[in-house]
């Protein structure tokens, strides 16, 4: 066996050394096709956002020596971001981010719901890369042998550092205006991948601490004697209906056509707007502020509140509840692991999670299990035990995508629709309007059956965020002239023995406290000290969850202190 010469050792390295400039020209031709960079951005920003892409492919190249394989790699991936991007536009209207890839487990774990947003094309892409990285492992030979191949592995530590640890190149980054809380404007200001890079390096590390000082004296309050608790503790039926909002905020629409049930319902009980914190998707961000009292506002940097905070117990409704007596089950009729529910959920005080696993083999409506199901599911869970419940019930019927096959015909062809709306939008509005009038006939049978009872029995229904329909948006228009964004859903509170609880609009962080305070159930909780506060300034009115007075200062601690409380109990 020769041993390899110094000359061909030097050959080597000028093989090496035009593979990175290969991979640089590549990386930088690849950061143009970035949707918001182009041949007329200033090469320090088209630099910026090529970085990332340079500094994996070479890293592969290094480790791996063989340039076509890295090349089709790094595009690959380049191109893989940048159609997850534009499919989330038009889903969400909102730009790719850093946590959105916290998502692809998920996503693995359900197929149908990544060809959906991916499609045949992205289906035929990856195949086409997948042989095509299978051929160059096969075929193409490596650049460099030893001792090149140990040299190049040694380097290759310094790209790899520079991508993960992002230390050196961090004050690059630092001169581009960002700012967290408005993604958008930075996403098109910096680039895509740019705003990654930026984004990732202020992803939560840790939880904000509230300030002890300013809050002990409300703690101190709040645990001290309350309001009795009464005798007899009502059951409490939690229901997130799945993309429900009144059509009737659209402009040539009349809502009571699509949901009279919840028309008839809303003359009867009390109702009101409801703020939420997301559009078109992200249900958990709507699930975790009804359930903890904690705006998504206080937490920008946690994006997906089940998945950066999940794993620890966090103080809560069901908390609180479990402490006087409840049992608390939660139930959604989709897969029990999205989401990170399986973990999340019990951590906010649900002894039961149940999921589609656990409901068996059911009927679905589109793509999703049908809401009768769940319907079915609630009312025997209220029916099994004499103890107080709380059920906190998930639907999922009207999530999109919508577009399956097997919907009643009859009933779709006669669901009413303004002229200026074209297919496709006509069609899939008139799919997912389906599905809304679905969840309006099981809100009317949930109001029948919670009437019947002997047991004092009360349901807060409401909308999670608006479904992702922003072509018809636009072209509809809402009434109010507000954006998608800026539009709130609906709630109704329902029950069979009487409460107070004034018409008003509320936000989702603050609904669970306004229904203790109603069934007087506040007892020695920090909820007890939302009440206060609300009481004590217009944020209740104004669903603000950034006010800027002492009070709210207090609030925002009360509301941090949430999140570091481990709740005492275990029933």
């Amino acid at each position: 066996m020769t041993q390899p010469t110094r000359s061909s050792f030097f050959r080597e390295l000028l093989v090496l050394a035009f593979g990175i400039l290969i991979l640089s020209i590549v990386s930088y031709s690849l950061a143009l096709a970035d949707p918001y960079v182009d041949r007329n951005s200033p090469w320090k920003l088209v630099t910026l956002n090529a970085a990332p892409l340079f500094l994996a492919g070479a890293t592969i190249f290094l480790i791996s020596g063989r340039l076509l394989l890295t090349i089709l790699i790094e595009a690959s991936a380049a191109f893989s971001i940048f159609h997850a991007h534009q499919r989330k536009l038009e889903e969400l209207s909102l730009p790719l981010t850093f946590s959105d890839f916290q998502m692809i487990p998920q996503f693995l774990r359900s197929p149908a719901l990544l060809f959906h947003f991916g499609g045949w094309s992205l289906l035929a892409c990856a195949m086409t890369v997948a042989i095509l990285v299978l051929a160059s492992l096969r075929w193409e030979p490596t650049m460099f042998k030893r001792p090149t191949r140990l040299v190049a592995i040694f380097l290759a530590t310094l790209p790899a550092t520079a991508l993960f640890a992002g230390t050196p190149l961090q004050p690059l980054y630092e001169k581009l205006t960002f700012t967290p809380w408005l993604l958008s404007q930075s996403t098109r200001r910096n680039g895509l991948l740019a705003s990654l890079v930026q984004e990732s390096s202020r992803q939560a590390t840790s939880i904000p601490k509230p300030d002890m000082a300013l809050l002990a004296p409300y703690l101190e309050k709040s645990n001290a004697p309350s309001t009795a608790i009464p005798s007899t503790l009502p059951d409490i039926v939690i229901w997130l209906s799945e993309s429900f909002f009144n059509p009737g905020r659209l402009n040539g629409l009349e809502g009571c056509d699509y949901i009279p049930n919840t028309c008839k319902l809303t003359r009867q009980f009390p109702h009101g707007d409801l703020i939420i914190p997301t559009y078109g998707g992200m249900t958990i961000r709507t699930e975790f502020e009804v359930l903890t009292g904690i705006p998504m506002q206080r937490i920008r940097s946690h994006t997906y509140p089940y998945l950066s905070l999940g794993h620890r117990k966090i103080n809560s409704l069901a908390w609180h509840l479990r402490q006087l007596g409840y049992q608390t089950t939660a139930i959604h009729t989709h897969d029990r692991t999205f989401w990170n529910r399986n973990i999340a959920l019990p951590n906010l005080g649900f002894k039961r999670w149940l999921g589609k696993e656990d409901i068996g083999p059911a009927e679905t409506d589109g793509y999703y299990t049908k809401d009768s199901v769940l319907t079915d599911r609630v009312t025997r869970i209220l029916e099994n035990t004499n103890k107080p419940q709380l059920v906190f019930a998930i639907s999922m019927e009207a999530h999109g995508p919508w577009g399956k096959q097997n919907l009643d015909t009859a009933r779709l062809a006669a669901i009413p629709l303004p002229d200026k709306l074209t297919d496709p939008d006509r069609t899939k509005f008139k799919q997912y309007l389906y599905h809304l009038m679905e969840a309006d006939r099981q809100l009317a049978r949930m109001a029948q059956y919670v009437a019947k009872r002997k047991k004092p029995t009360i349901m807060l229904f409401f909308g999670d965020h608006l479904p992702g329909l922003t072509n018809i948006y636009e072209k509809l228009g809402f009434r109010n002239g507000k954006t998608p964004k800026e539009q709130a859903t609906d709630y109704i509170v329902i029950g069979n023995f009487r409460f107070e609880w004034p018409h008003k609009k509320l936000a989702s962080w603050q609904i669970s406290t306004e229904l203790l305070t109603r069934l007087q159930l506040l007892g020695t909780s920090q909820f007890r000290i939302y009440q206060e506060l609300y009481t004590a300034t217009e944020q209740w009115s104004q669903a603000d969850p950034d006010c800027r007075n002492t009070l709210c200062a207090v609030l925002k601690s009360v509301q941090l202190y949430q999140l570091s409380y481990t709740p005492d109990n275990d029933h």
